[in-house]
């Protein structure tokens, strides 16, 4: 719906009471980002030992700044992706 035509349509107190909606429900669109998040988190939890259980919050955009950034080492980032495709060819070797 075009801009123009909502001002036909609508007023401003439906207007107003659509923003208090959606800041309370997001429609669909607006939660993409948990909706792709939660996936990665199934995924990545079937690829992950039973000890590092990757939580969902893991694949959260931070948008408010609200978790400290993890510090790793060019090292260590390496050994992590090596250790998910490692499991990834393994699965697939076995699937």
């Amino acid at each position: 719906m075009s801009v123009r035509r909502a001002q036909q349509e609508i007023d401003s107190r439906e207007f107003g009471e659509w923003l208090a909606y959606m800041s309370r429900e997001p429609l669909a669109e607006d939660r993409a980002d948990y909706q792709t998040a939660l996936l990665a988190l199934i995924t990545a939890s079937a690829y992950s030992s039973k000890g590092k259980q990757p939580k969902l919050e893991d694949f959260l955009p931070d948008y408010w700044g609200e978790r400290k950034p993890q510090k790793m080492s060019m090292g260590e980032m390496k050994s992590m992706v090596m250790a998910w495709a490692n499991a990834a060819n393994e699965a697939q070797r076995n699937g």
